[in-house]
């Protein structure tokens, strides 16, 4: 189970970001220029992303539908 917890918690690459978001890469690293997208940049090509941090960019653009009265 620790295993599987570490796996988790490693830090995405941009390709594996733009994955998880089912975006580009060149979008997500659009994104991080913009600082629109929490990241850590490792050198001038290397991010690296939490998953926390890329479901709460998702978090923040999703639509709350009201039911109809």
């Amino acid at each position: 189970m620790s295993d599987e917890l570490s796996i988790l918690d490693r830090p995405l690459t941009l390709e594996e970001a733009a994955e998880y978001l089912q975006l580009p890469s060149r979008t997500v690293r659009e994104l991080c220029t913009r600082k629109k997208l929490a990241h850590a940049r490792l050198n001038y090509r290397n991010f690296r992303f939490r998953r926390a941090d890329l479901d709460a960019y998702v978090d923040k653009r999703t639509v709350q539908i009201s039911s109809p009265k």
